[in-house]
C-alpha cells in the first residue's frame, strides 16, 4: 500500500469502528433519534397525562454515573438523593419529568450548534431518546459525541 492511501485506509477503519459502536448503542439500549418533533409530541403527552404525584429512579452513566432517587408531589421535587446522600435544593429542578424535558431541550439545542458546544461538526453528535407509551415521559437518553469524552446516558429504572 502507497504511502497517499493510508489516511484514507485509516479514515474508512475509523468510521468502521465508529458505526460499530454506535450499533452497539443502538441494539444495547434501543431508542430513536432525538427529534423536536418528538420531543414535543411526548411533552404534550406528558401534560394530557396530568401526572403530578410520582416516585422514580434514574440511573446515570458516564463520569458522573450514579442512582438518581427522586419524590414528586403536586409536580414539584419534594425528595431527591444522589447514591443515596440528599442532594442539593438547588439540583432538585432538573429531575422531575418536567425537568427532564427541560434538559432534552438544551440537549438538541447543544447538537445544533455542536461546533460552539462541543467543538465538532453538528453530525459527530447522536442524541437518542425513548419515551414512554402511556404517558410520554422520557425514559432514556443516549448523548454520544464521536471523538470526545462528553457522552451521556440515563434511563429511567423505576416509575410509581
Amino acid at each position: 500500500m502507497s504511502w497517499g492511501r493510508r489516511p484514507r485506509m485509516l479514515w474508512i477503519v475509523l468510521g468502521l469502528a465508529v458505526g460499530i459502536l454506535l450499533g452497539a448503542l443502538v441494539v444495547r439500549r434501543p431508542a430513536q433519534p432525538l427529534t423536536a418533533e418528538r420531543l414535543a409530541e411526548a411533552r404534550e403527552k406528558w401534560r394530557s397525562a396530568a401526572v403530578t404525584d410520582y416516585s422514580l429512579e434514574i440511573r446515570t452513566e458516564g463520569s458522573a454515573g450514579a442512582l438518581h432517587e427522586v419524590e414528586v408531589r403536586r409536580g414539584e421535587v419534594t425528595a431527591m438523593t444522589i447514591g443515596g446522600a440528599p442532594a442539593s435544593k438547588s439540583a432538585w429542578q432538573y429531575w422531575s419529568v418536567d425537568g427532564l424535558f427541560g434538559f432534552l431541550e438544551t440537549e438538541l439545542a447543544n447538537a445544533a450548534d455542536a461546533r460552539r458546544t462541543y467543538g465538532v461538526e453538528p453530525d459527530s453528535v447522536v442524541l437518542r431518546a425513548r419515551f414512554d407509551r402511556d404517558h410520554g415521559a422520557p425514559v432514556l437518553f443516549l448523548r454520544h459525541v464521536m471523538g470526545t469524552r462528553q457522552s451521556i446516558e440515563w434511563e429511567i429504572t423505576r416509575f410509581e
